[in-house]
């Protein structure tokens, strides 16, 4: 299972520093569902969501962030 940050406007991954990937492979792995969570709102994701991706997309878990602020 990878957990990743997926931005819900462009589709694209988190890779790394103003760096997005289509592919989801190619996403940066948080160790933590919380890790993710804390990362995106520390860098103002604000169209963003926490995805659990597993072997089979159609088992994917999605998480909306929402902007608590």
């Amino acid at each position: 299972m990878l957990i990743l940050l997926r931005n819900l406007k462009t589709g694209q991954y988190h890779q790394s520093p103003d760096k997005w990937a289509l592919n989801r492979k190619e996403g940066h792995d948080f160790e933590t569902l919380n890790q993710a969570i804390a990362f995106a709102r520390e860098n103002h994701f604000e169209s963003a969501e926490v995805v659990l991706s597993f072997d089979d997309p159609q088992r994917d878990i999605h998480f909306p962030l929402r902007d608590h602020s």
